[in-house]
């Protein structure tokens, strides 16, 4: 079926397999995947799997360098409708929309163009071209931070150690960040692992105040998760006959339904 597929085309006097080195398609291959799986990602209210979210490499084309990839059908329309928004904000050149991961793959894109280069045809399942990045053209990227200064984050911790010790946060209502941390911080919070906590750092945020960078400096000890209901049930204590029609459950789903 022509609409779970996607083309991307190379054009210039390099344009050739035989000019163009594997490991630099194989890093072609890669941003690529990364780009349209940094915009699923950030879609609100879904969670996707990225081991069943992905395109598979169906064809190369020898008389330039075209390759032709097929979506996993049951993650189609998905797939698609990310390479979609990718396609408009290269073509228009706004990429305000985008989620930063996906920006970082458009420009790892271009960068590819530039070394090689070529210019990136994306094409959709009917061969119509969409969109191309030129690396003639600047890519003219949004600025990733609106803000920064002190927070306190809640998130789930799903990694934390290594040489030089990083900690992977999956906060509740976006993806997980990679940050920074002391090699103590690192050690007294591997006890944690996959547990909600609440850390204290330096924080950035973007355009959309979502977070992109997070420095833990530090945590509030004795910090423990709460259900929902629970919490609803010490406010109800504290205000009383206000929150006496209110279901917890329903509530909290209204607000996160916008």
């Amino acid at each position: 079926m022509a609409n779970d597929q996607i083309t991307v085309r190379l054009k210039g006097k390099n344009a050739h397999p035989d000019q163009v080195r594997a490991k630099e398609l194989g890093l072609l291959l890669i941003e690529l995947d990364n780009t349209i799986w940094g915009v699923v990602e950030s879609e609100p209210n879904k969670k996707y799997d990225r081991k069943e979210v992905f395109i598979s490499l169906i064809d190369i084309k020898d008389n330039c360098v075209s390759l032709q990839f097929k979506a996993n059908h049951i993650y189609a329309p998905v797939i698609t409708g990310a390479y979609k928004r990718i396609t408009e904000a290269i073509h228009t050149r706004d990429y305000t929309g985008i989620p930063k991961p996906a920006r970082e793959g458009i420009k790892e894109i271009h960068n590819f163009t530039a070394r090689n280069h070529v210019t990136a045809e994306f094409l959709n399942g009917t061969k119509k071209m969409l969109a191309k990045l030129d690396p003639r053209l600047a890519l003219e990227l949004p600025s990733d931070t609106c803000a920064k200064g002190s927070t306190t984050v809640y998130a789930e911790i799903q990694r934390v150690g290594g040489v030089d010790p990083k900690i992977a946060l999956k906060l509740d209502d976006g993806p997980t960040l990679h940050c920074d941390i002391s090699k103590d911080l690192a050690k007294t919070l591997s006890t944690r692992l996959y547990e909600v906590v609440a850390l204290q750092g330096e924080a950035q945020w973007d355009v959309d105040w979502n977070i992109t960078s997070f420095k833990v400096t530090g945590y509030v000890d004795g910090f423990e998760e709460a259900p929902i209901s629970e919490s609803f049930a010490e406010l109800k204590g504290l205000i009383g006959k206000y929150w006496d029609d209110v279901d917890p459950d329903e509530a909290i789903a209204d607000l996160r339904r916008g």
